[in-house]
């Protein structure tokens, strides 16, 4: 498959968890100029921002020449039109850009639907409407969670062309914004925009280092709340539920890849490890390790935070995971326990495997040696304890 030779690439999003992997991705493997849409005070913060997470996963600057010269701040804001640009500014990068890549988006897990609609669809809007003025080609990158209440239903396979399959949003904000930002998409393919979907499943650290922002940044992401609070308290819950393990390596990777390939243009992949795991699946690793964890039923362990029963090191144990999963019981109500609920629903990534498996690229195995590798990261970077130092677990106190 021939790629696209691009010059001057566009991305917003860059300060993101993925963003700044997908930079690193086009500066280590690119000869392309990258203007970076980001909000700041003044370019000098802006590029202070850029800097920080790609540190983040290139902590030897081995590519920060690289991003030196190739790399310039566009001082604006995706949900303002032509992102807050005069017109000439707007019309000079309309002129010079040959790629983009929107990732930015809100992914406020709590957020109203007309907040996070502020990003993910207005601005969506403002990326289309800047790609369709160059006819540029445009990756927009989604996830998973399009599949709204479909996840509850036993047996259903989520294929790579579905898209609205009659599925519903209760309580689910973020993924709502998400489908229509595609549907958005779809609708501007009409119109002669060439576009390419990418579908991300739950994002962690690099595959190779396990480097993920834990420190430098305000980003650190449920899925390493939830580590660190398995580690702190030595407690979690029976989930059969599916945790779509995904390497920010392989997303940004295969993002790449696919943009600068016309033969994905009008198609939809799924980025996510075609290695399925449970939670529990996830936990045994976790113990695999060497750390201790038991494994409590979801109502009992519901019930200990609830009533503030879990204690470390003298105080009311609380996280941000913690305090998330109160907010969604308190919403959902226990006839939804994750014990109660059949989510073998299979996410399909067979597209996206024999697309990418031509140019060689793979994503690792869920396996001890990847669970490794992120919770020595973690350890390093002193996000949780090692296994010889968990102790003293939380205490219960009734």
């Amino acid at each position: 498959m021939n790629q696209v030779d691009c010059k001057n690439i566009f991305i917003t999003g860059v300060t993101g968890v993925v963003g700044g992997r997908l930079l690193y991705e086009i500066l280590a493997s690119t000869q392309a100029n990258v203007y970076c849409l980001v909000r700041a005070d003044n370019v000098q913060k802006a590029k202070q921002r850029i800097a920080d997470i790609l540190t983040v996963y290139d902590p030897q600057h081995k590519i920060f020449s690289q991003f030196e010269s190739r790399t310039n701040v566009i001082i604006g804001d995706i949900t303002n039109k032509h992102f807050g640009l005069t017109t000439e500014d707007y019309s000079h990068l309309v002129q010079k850009i040959d790629q983009v890549f929107h990732v930015a988006a809100n992914v406020n897990m709590v957020a109203s639907f007309e907040k996070l609609a502020e990003v993910n669809l207005k601005g969506t809007s403002e990326v289309i409407e800047f790609c369709l003025a160059g006819q540029i080609p445009m990756l927009h990158t989604s996830s998973y969670s399009v599949i709204g209440s479909k996840t509850m239903e036993p047996g259903l396979v989520f294929k790579e062309t579905d898209l609205d399959i009659g599925q519903t949003f209760d309580n689910q904000n973020y993924e709502h914004t998400k489908l229509q930002a595609e549907q958005r998409v779809h609708e501007a393919g009409n119109r002669g925009l060439k576009w390419v979907i990418v579908r991300l499943g739950d994002i962690l650290g690099d595959s190779k280092t396990g480097c993920y922002p834990l420190t430098g940044t305000t980003i650190k992401g449920i899925y390493y709340g939830i580590i660190k609070a398995i580690v702190d308290t030595g407690l979690f819950f029976f989930l059969k539920d599916y945790f779509y393990i995904t390497p920010v390596d392989y997303a940004a990777e295969s993002s790449l890849h696919l943009a600068l390939n016309p033969e994905a243009y009008g198609k939809t992949f799924h980025i996510i490890n075609p290695d399925c795991k449970s939670f529990y699946d996830f936990v045994n690793l976790i113990v695999d390790v060497g750390y201790r964890v038991k494994i409590l039923p979801y109502e009992k362990y519901i019930s200990l935070f609830r009533d503030n029963s879990v204690f470390k090191e003298g105080k009311i144990y609380s996280s941000s995971f913690i305090n998330l999963l109160l907010f969604s019981d308190l919403i959902t109500g226990s006839e939804l326990s994750p014990e109660l609920i059949d989510t073998s629903v299979i996410i399909d990534t067979s597209n996206a495997e024999e697309f990418l498996s031509k140019a060689n690229i793979f994503c690792h195995k869920v396996d001890i040696d990847l669970l490794s590798t992120y919770l020595k990261y973690c350890v390093e970077k002193g996000f949780i304890a090692s296994p010889a130092n968990q102790s003293p677990l939380a205490t219960i106190k009734y």
